[in-house]
């Protein structure tokens, strides 16, 4: 939702001092201006405070002046913006400009420079003594500098590099943005500092080149953007400027062209920032929890699975188990010790060696026909010669019963004939 919405009539409460400092609050919006952003109109036992009304209104949206905000320009080796944090910047400030910067509370605007350049911007500091003040009693509102919103809304898409210049009643507001990253952004007013005369337009335009050639701007390449009237307009075109913007016919006040922002919250400075640390190495795994979770699952239902087959099998193995016993006590029932069922009862029943012998052949085929079957056609024995014929899909399954029937009765196994048809190997074996 646009928080300008909610701006009614900018009269509707003025609070004013003569001079250079001066503010407005219409019930909403808070704008501040002036060489002091807290008049001396707001003093309250001995403190600098914003006026009661302000606290009892709640503003949404509070303006500060972009002349009373510690602008400063940083470049960081960094691979993302999102690894820029108040402690970082803090150094920064304190080695490259001797900033004290415990006395400033930060926020910043930053963007990724082209290949591994890495990242760059620019940060605000608003005096520290405003914290409180603002957090604690002005929860809800959106904090805005005066100034880089009418910048940014002038920005090209995109990486092109450009140079802003918004101009009002007062003064002008301008920046360069180097592919799409804010360079610089600086105030000019017309009134100059403390004690300094006020500035004529050429003094103006000479300070405002200087200013956005130290950002980098180069006037032969570079668009200029923004808002200006013709008088602006035609003493730019003389140092050479391209300006390509908006031509007003009349300026606005400094107000008036806050007022006429769309803002939102989202755009707002972001001042309730946390700290960046390191992640911990074991802070990895949560990008494998998802599948280390599905591969937990899959090997669970997979060792279900084995279980019950075991014990499937093992009630199947006590159950064999049950009848051979049965078996064994309705053969043999005057026989009370069951040592090895098979060889007593082949004993009781009188079974010669050579019975002995066909049985365990037979066994012999049965655990090799379970590993490689074979169609079965014709099994004898023949003056303790045994022959089995059958057929099978190739040679090379032949070859293969051959060899393990060959290791398993411990005599050489021939293959007696062959015979190729109907895609089947018919075959004949004896030993």
């Amino acid at each position: 939702m646009s928080i300008n919405s909610a701006i009614v009539k900018p009269s509707a409460l003025d609070i004013r001092r003569t001079g250079a400092n001066a503010a407005s609050w219409d019930g909403h919006t808070l704008m501040l201006t002036g060489e002091d952003p807290l008049p001396t109109l707001f003093m309250k036992e001995g403190e600098r405070v914003l006026p009661d009304q302000v606290w009892v209104d709640q503003p949404t949206l509070l303006y500060w002046p972009l002349e009373h905000c510690l602008v400063r320009a940083f470049s960081l080796p960094l691979k993302q913006v999102n690894l820029i944090d108040a402690e970082i910047l803090q150094q920064e400030l304190v080695e490259s400009a001797a900033i004290e910067a415990g006395d400033w509370w930060l926020s910043w605007r930053a963007g990724r420079l082209s290949g591994d350049a890495g990242v760059a911007g620019v940060v605000f500091g608003f005096p520290e003594e405003m914290r409180a003040q603002v957090t604690e009693r002005m929860p809800q509102a959106a904090l805005y500098v005066d100034g880089w919103e009418r910048c940014v809304v002038w920005q090209p898409e995109g990486q092109q590099s450009a140079a802003i210049v918004d101009a009002d009643a007062e003064g002008l507001f301008l920046a360069y943005f180097s592919e799409g990253v804010c360079a610089g952004i600086r105030r000019l007013n017309w009134s100059g500092a403390e004690g300094e005369k006020a500035r004529t337009q050429s003094s103006m335009v000479v300070e405002m080149m200087g200013s956005l050639a130290a950002m980098g701007y180069h006037c032969s390449q570079d668009p200029l953007l923004g808002r200006l009237d013709e008088a602006w307009v035609q003493a730019l075109t003389a140092q050479g400027a391209m300006w390509q913007g908006e031509v007003a016919a009349a300026l606005p006040t400094r107000h008036q062209a806050n007022l006429a922002l769309q803002l939102d919250s989202e755009r707002s400075l972001n001042l309730r920032h946390g700290l960046w640390r390191m992640a911990k190495p074991w802070n990895h795994l949560r990008l494998w929890r998802r599948p280390l979770l599905l591969v937990a699952g899959f090997a669970l239902v997979w060792i279900g699975s084995v279980v019950l087959h075991l014990a499937d099998l093992e009630g199947r193995a006590q159950q064999l188990q049950q009848q051979l016993v049965d078996a064994f006590h309705q053969g043999l029932p005057h026989q009370s010790v069951m040592l090895d069922p098979l060889a007593q009862l082949q004993q009781a029943a009188g079974s010669t060696a050579s019975d002995r012998k066909v049985l365990r052949q037979l066994a012999y085929l049965s655990e090799i026909f379970d590993q490689q079957p074979w169609k079965m056609q014709e099994f004898s024995v023949v003056e303790d010669q045994m022959k089995i014929s059958g057929s099978v899909e190739d040679l090379k399954q032949l070859e293969q019963i051959r060899q393990k029937l060959e290791q398993k009765v411990a005599v050489p196994v021939r293959i007696v004939d062959t015979n190729l048809l109907d895609k089947q190997v018919n075959f004949r074996l004896q030993w």
